[in-house]
């Protein structure tokens, strides 16, 4: 027996805390089989969670694939992680998960590989749910039998999705909450998005749909065996449990965020969506205190919370910006500018919803700092924003959470290595692609370090980027799509500071949805990314 043809587990030391030693061995290697630079084939290492939504540690993982060049079996560490090294030319697999901490009534759960391009595979009651759809309907036998002699292999794969989709309707009629992550785009999200299993995870996340399920299963004095029965013959889920609006340990109810350093609120700007110009000037005549984040080298005093005085009439507005030392930046008015602007924010609709438009309060007397301001005013959002001289040489928000050198305590939580997928082609950006993991390792002190590749692999990594300048901020996400807040670290020179070079999303709860960079001009990819 060649040990070229078994699975090989590989060391987890700074991955799950553990070191799995133990490897299965199996049948002869391929002799057309791809090689690696040390005469061994080419292999993917195969990884995920195991989880009932708290994580399963102590499991047993099998893995067999089509190939039949073995079968692997590994142990799940206490986060419910597990990985194993897989010849790429034996893929589709299937994985078996069964004892440890599997809850009572749960024999065992599985999953499915298909490629050698999937890397992350989780193993759930989801994908088992998921999976025994597929195999009943496209191979007649039930999910255990067909592990112990998998058949029908293409069959079964090309069903999957079909299934998947059938097990989130069905989920969805029974008014089961499902995550923003598993969406029709999204389709194998349970099988193949990398996550963090824990007893208590946040609203949104397919964890937290895994522990409603358990829940409702007890509720009903039920087990998982006797679900997936039911499921298969076409019956119905258990109701899912009502949260307690009243139980603040309750992870579905949303908490208020936490306020980290250097926050400057947002505005109050009224009750009246559409003033006009003299209902818009007595509204924002006032002192705002805003965040000055950029300036130039010769004024490092500036820096850092300031003041936004508008005042005077409809026919001779002025506006003051004052440093974060006190010191005057542009005190002008309108009276005589070359250009001027007094735009009350505005709002429309078109058949689908209101849209805001901002205000704008703009003096423009020259192109020196202390001859040109700009002002926009957000009446939904309270956000004020804007820059002073002709080529915004300073620039200041309000809407902020954080920004600046104190390193806020979001830290905290978010230190650790977090890993995610990205498509990458290093011939082109018309492919091939192929399927890389790329991470960022964060500190408690704000450090980030990325490591993998780039979109089209030209990006030269591994970079650090630092928390604690003028150019780091958290604040409420801008659009829809950037989630409830939005970091941006080291920020580029724009003046709606949207292009960080590390960018992370977050939802309502600070809980990150979403990580992305930029690296020499192209995109540095974290789909699905989970803190390990």
């Amino acid at each position: 027996m060649s040990v070229l043809s078994t699975f090989r587990l590989v060391p987890l030391a700074g991955l799950f805390g553990t070191v799995l030693l133990v490897a299965a061995c199996g049948g002869d290697s391929d002799d057309n089989d791809p090689v690696t630079d040390d005469g061994g084939p080419e292999a993917t290492t195969l990884s995920g969670s195991v989880a009932v939504g708290a994580p399963v540690n102590g499991a047993t993982v099998q893995v067999t694939c089509r190939s039949g060049n073995g079968v692997a079996s590994v142990t799940s560490a206490a986060n419910g992680g597990y990985a194993v090294q897989i010849p790429s030319a034996d893929f589709p697999c299937i994985l078996r998960v069964t004892g440890g901490d599997l809850p009572g009534g749960v024999g065992a759960l599985h999953s499915f590989a298909p490629s050698a391009s999937q890397a992350t595979v989780n193993v759930t009651p989801l994908t088992d749910l998921a999976l025994a759809l597929a195999v009943t309907s496209q191979d007649g036998r039930g999910l255990a039998a067909w592990f112990q002699d998998p058949d029908n292999w293409d069959a079964v794969s090309g069903g999957l999705s079909d299934a998947v989709d059938s097990l989130r309707t069905r989920l969805d009629d029974a008014d089961y909450s499902l995550p923003s992550s598993w969406s029709p785009a999204q389709l194998m999200a349970p099988f193949f998005q990398a996550f963090t299993p824990s007893a208590t995870p946040a609203a949104d996340t397919l964890d937290r749909l895994l522990e409603d399920l358990q829940a409702a299963i007890e509720a009903a004095a039920s087990d998982y065996q006797t679900v997936l029965a039911d499921v298969i013959s076409g019956g119905a889920f258990p109701d899912p449990v009502e949260p307690d609006p009243t139980d603040p340990t309750d992870p579905t109810n949303p908490t208020d965020p936490p306020t980290p350093q250097g926050a400057v609120a947002a505005a109050d700007l009224g009750d009246n969506a559409a003033p006009t110009p003299s209902e818009f000037l007595g509204v924002i005549s006032r002192t705002w205190p805003v965040a000055i984040y950029d300036v130039p080298a010769e004024h490092p005093e500036w820096y850092g919370e300031g003041s936004l005085t508008i005042g005077g009439t409809t026919d001779n507005w002025t506006v003051t910006l004052l440093g974060a030392d006190g010191g005057t930046v542009v005190s002008q008015s309108a009276d005589g500018a070359f250009t001027r602007a007094l735009t009350p924010f505005s709002v429309s609709d078109f058949g689908f919803g209101p849209i805001y438009m901002s205000g704008q309060v703009f003096i423009n007397q020259g192109t020196a700092i202390t001859e040109f301001v700009n002002t926009f005013l957000e009446w939904d959002t309270g956000l004020i924003e804007g820059s002073a001289g002709g080529n915004g040489e300073v620039k200041f928000r309000n809407s902020v959470l954080a920004y600046g050198d104190g390193v806020p305590d979001i830290f905290d939580d978010l230190a650790g290595t977090w890993t995610g997928s990205a498509q990458v082609s290093c011939s082109g950006p018309f492919g091939p692609f192929t399927t890389v993991t790329n991470t960022i390792t964060i500190t408690e002190q704000g450090q980030f370090t990325l490591e993998g590749q780039t979109q089209l692999c030209g990006g030269v990594l591994p970079r650090e980027n630092q928390w604690g300048g003028k150019d780091d901020f958290l604040i409420p996400g801008v659009e829809e799509s950037d989630g409830a807040f939005l970091m941006q670290v080291d920020a580029q020179d724009l003046v709606n500071v949207s292009a960080g070079q590390v960018q992370i999303r977050f939802d309502e709860n600070l809980a990150v949805i979403k990580m992305s960079a930029w690296v020499g001009g192209e995109l540095f990819e974290m789909k699905n990314a989970a803190k390990q």
